[in-house]
């Protein structure tokens, strides 16, 4: 996966929960949300989850060009290099041998890692 990321909004590699992501990406692979259908729909698998956690993954997901932000549907959906880590991830759990609820995600300029 490459982000070719002109924001440069973030300096920091983000840290970011796998189950966290893969739900928002899984969400948006099936249509895509608004900022409240996709809170409530994330509150059903995720009943801690709040807005402010949402809100900060979606502008990294967004920054990373993970995600799409349509302003005038003022919709999220999902963009191919999100695609491309949400097909990771799903590799990467067949190939754990344990619990990988607790594992995070760094994602990076030009990448990503656990």
């Amino acid at each position: 996966m490459k982000t070719n990321n002109n924001n440069n909004f973030i300096k920091k590699s983000p840290k970011l929960k796998r189950e966290i992501v893969e739900n928002i990406l899984s969400l948006l692979y099936l249509e895509d949300f608004t900022i409240s259908e996709l809170l409530s729909e994330l509150q059903r698998r995720l009943p801690l989850f709040s807005y402010k956690s949402l809100r900060k993954y979606l502008v990294y997901l967004v920054d990373y060009e993970l995600i799409l932000y349509d302003g005038q549907r003022q919709v999220y959906t999902i963009e191919y290099n999100g695609l491309d880590l949400l097909n990771w991830i799903s590799k990467e759990k067949k190939k754990l041998l344990f619990d990988s609820e607790e594992i995070t995600i760094t994602i990076e300029r030009g990448g990503f890692k656990w």
